[in-house]
């Protein structure tokens, strides 16, 4: 951490799906682009496999923090989170749905509440289809660090 620059931390509470249960090895891919959702900001990484599900919520409680700080990042920023699991019968990883969230709600919120939308993946957000009419929710809390 370079001294005088701030750096973000994001916390993955939980998502909300109504198949919750049904996932084997679930995890988030995080993935930082640019404003036009086609250059990596920053290496993707993956959160920890999560192991406990409670009624609708695959409880993660896991975070990334972000390599570089805000100001080396581009200014329009967007973090995106895929939802992963694997398929046993197919033998493979499969993304379920995504979520993103820009810098400005980033910066200005504590705990971020977020809509799901169907695959795949759209980085450039311009076909997003909601996963679901139920109010569930990737649900985040971002700390700003200043170092």
């Amino acid at each position: 951490m370079e001294e005088g620059k701030t750096y973000m931390s994001i916390e993955v509470e939980k998502i909300g799906l109504k198949d919750a249960h049904l996932h084997r090895n679930p995890f988030l891919t995080i993935s930082v682009k640019d404003a036009s959702g086609s250059l990596d900001v920053v290496p993707c990484c993956n959160t920890p496999i999560a192991t406990n599900v409670e009624s609708n919520y695959v409880l993660f409680r896991s975070g990334v923090a972000l390599p570089k700080s805000i100001q080396d990042l581009p200014e329009n920023f967007v973090v995106f989170f895929e939802f992963k699991h694997y398929k046993a019968r197919k033998h493979k990883i499969s993304t379920k749905c995504f979520s993103f969230v820009d810098r400005n709600i980033l910066l200005k919120s504590a705990s971020v509440s977020l809509e799901l939308y169907r695959k795949p993946t759209d980085f450039k957000r311009r076909h997003l289809n909601l996963l679901t009419t139920k109010p569930l929710y990737l649900q985040l809390s971002v700390s700003i660090v200043q170092a």
